[in-house]
């Protein structure tokens, strides 16, 4: 099996699967978990063993990804995914991407090759320490990847999308600990309609003024001030 035949695997496997999750008439954060449970692991094997680039990746895994979680999110085109691959602790949704999937596991075969106790294998791993092979080597398991990604896109938010990154970034900045704590409970109990608004809210792309306002009240009673404990009982 060759690269060609990979990536046009890869291709059905994505594009059947979304196409099966779009049509469930479920929760969009169940359709959100149920990708990154199960749709990323039948992505796994290919992405691990094929000779693929990043590049690739994005541009075909990962723009039908984004389509669809737009969709099922109701997000226009323009606002940014960065908020919504932070943590939940973050106040993201966790979302993995194909390409950090990818990322994941060139890191795991190539820890496996550094760690083999064949003396073989790892003169194979000392061989290729060149060119893509040195942003995978430098993770020591798929945590850090993970934990790579986020970082940089929550840097991104706070310091360079200064429009669609001012809400979560605002939030980020002053929310406390506590609120942090609480906030995956708070989401889980959300109904769509809600979850929905918030994920608008914090990709800040409620442009009318009415919302604008909404967000902004929001904000204040959620995150700075301490009656936070009446919308959790509210949500829960």
């Amino acid at each position: 099996m060759d690269n060609s035949d990979h990536m046009s695997i890869l291709l059905d496997i994505i594009n059947d699967l979304i196409l099966k999750l779009d049509c469930l008439a479920c929760h969009p954060k169940n359709k959100l978990l149920f990708y990154n449970c199960f749709v990323l692991s039948k992505l796994a094997w290919h992405l691990t063993i094929a000779d693929l680039s990043k590049t690739w990746v994005v541009e075909n895994l990962d723009s039908v990804v984004s389509r669809f979680v737009r969709q099922w999110l109701e997000l226009p085109i323009c606002p940014t995914f960065s908020s919504s691959i932070l943590n939940t602790s973050k106040y993201g949704i966790n979302l993995i991407l194909p390409s950090v999937q990818f990322i994941e596991c060139q890191t795991t075969i190539r820890n496996t090759l550094k760690s083999s106790p064949n003396p073989d294998i790892k003169s194979l791993w000392a061989d290729t320490c060149y060119g893509t092979n040195l942003q995978y080597d430098q993770f020591q398991n798929t945590k850090q990847v993970l934990k790579a990604v986020q970082h940089e896109h929550e840097d991104r938010i706070q310091s360079t999308l200064l429009s669609q990154g001012l809400v979560i970034s605002y939030i980020l900045k002053y929310s406390c600990q506590r609120t942090t704590g609480i906030w995956s409970i708070i989401q889980q109990n959300m109904p769509k309609s809600i979850f929905d608004f918030f994920i608008k809210c914090l990709n800040n792309t409620t442009y009318s003024k009415k919302s604008l306002q909404m967000v902004h009240f929001l904000v204040v009673s959620m995150f700075i001030l301490p009656s936070i404990r009446n919308f959790v009982a509210c949500c829960i």
